[in-house]
């Protein structure tokens, strides 16, 4: 009788420990294939914004990379659309030129993402209405991202604005 209780408890042990290893390997697949999947929405974004600002490459603004009805988040209100974006950020590529612009750091989870970012140019041309200073600028912030269906749906943008003022010497209080 003994032997058999053994037997039976050693079955259920096995038993048990192949549940076990079969969850634990769904679970690191499952872990696995999140990973990858913000991972792939990472590359997507620096290669997005890379080609736009350091290379000038406006087509990356585009249905390809971004929702019809992307939200652009601004100080000013909401911006949604692609033709929205494109006519804001079009103000940079106008309103600096040497731009240097890297993505620090960024991490995501699911379908956000967080950047740091630093942005360098020279103020020579008009940008959102500003003249040019042909002062250098040199930042950093930090953008707040959301993916839909595998294309960027929303961004809003943080940085030190009164930073960039002063960079260009421009008082923002007049």
């Amino acid at each position: 009788m003994k032997i058999l209780h053994l037997l039976l408890l050693t079955s259920i042990i096995i038993l048990l420990s192949a549940c076990s290893s079969n969850t634990n390997t769904q679970q690191l697949a499952q872990l696995q294939s999140e990973a990858d999947y913000v991972e792939s929405n990472l590359n997507l974004y620096r290669s997005v914004w890379t080609k736009f600002a350091n290379e000038g490459d406006r087509s990356q603004l585009s249905d390809e990379h971004f929702t019809e009805d992307v939200v652009l988040v601004t100080s000013e209100g909401d911006l949604i659309g692609i033709e929205a974006l494109q006519s804001y950020y079009e103000n940079y590529l106008v309103g600096f030129s040497e731009i240097e612009f890297a993505i620090v750091e960024s991490f995501g989870q699911g379908d956000r993402l967080t950047k740091k970012y630093t942005f360098k140019g020279k103020h020579t041309g008009d940008f959102f209405g500003i003249p040019a200073t042909n002062k250098n600028v040199n930042l950093s912030g930090m953008t707040y991202v959301e993916f839909r269906d595998g294309r960027i749906s929303k961004e809003e943008d943080f940085m030190d604005y009164l930073d960039f003022f002063v960079q260009l010497g421009i008082d923002p209080i007049q």
